[in-house]
């Protein structure tokens, strides 16, 4: 009984290894066909929640940068003339309309998402009014004044909007101090129109924190 029973088994094992042939290519067609639409349906779904993220994400950074600025400005012993003054070297009483009005830049943002030290508005080094703010918001301020570039911004949006209103491939983050010391921060151009900002110097106001700066 125990041999019959062994050749038995045998048999089996052997009529299951013939049958097991694996997928036909009919079989693997129809799956990679299933794989296709499913990649296909969800794929475009996830890159727009990513994209979502990532704009949001970019709106946070500007209200991080936007809330350490006014932090700065209430903590230190700035008034809108010396703000100006020694901060953005401006000169005389019309800058300070300049400084209201127009606003003024903190850093530029290029087209990659990237973000420098705008030259020679500011001399950006530990006690400045500019360079501690950002530092407070939790950027590599110290890497910005050596001249890298780092990558703060994701959202393709963004990086579309600056494309798309820049031809030298960059806007500015800029600040616009009001008359009673309210700060707001955007993405941009210099503001105009009595202190509103023109919607082509950056078509798209996601990126404008604070009070609503655009027409």
């Amino acid at each position: 009984e125990t041999y019959v029973s062994f050749f038995y088994l045998l048999h089996l094992d052997c009529k299951f290894k013939n049958n097991n042939k694996g997928f036909s290519l009919v079989e693997l067609i129809v799956v990679i066909a299933i794989m296709a639409v499913l990649v296909g349906t969800l794929a475009p779904a996830y890159l727009r929640y990513i994209e979502k993220s990532n704009i949001q994400k970019d709106v946070d950074t500007l209200y991080k940068i936007q809330d350490a600025l006014k932090l700065e400005y209430a903590s230190g012993e700035y008034t809108q003339e010396s703000l100006l003054n020694d901060v953005f070297g401006a000169s005389a009483t019309n800058n300070m309309i300049d400084m209201r009005v127009k606003g003024e830049f903190v850093l530029q943002v290029n087209k990659d998402g990237t973000v420098q030290k705008v030259w020679g508005r500011n001399t950006f080094v530990p006690g400045d009014f500019t360079y501690d703010a950002v530092e407070s918001a939790g950027i590599d301020a110290a890497s910005i004044a050596s001249g890298k570039k780092i990558k703060l911004f994701k959202s393709k949006a963004l990086k579309k909007a600056i494309s798309n209103s820049s031809s030298n491939g960059y806007k500015f983050i800029t600040m616009n101090l009001s008359d009673d010391g309210e700060i707001k921060v955007w993405i941009g151009s210099r503001s105009e129109n009595n202190g509103k900002h023109s919607k082509n110097s950056l078509p798209d106001s996601r990126f404008a924190v604070g009070e609503m700066v655009y027409n």
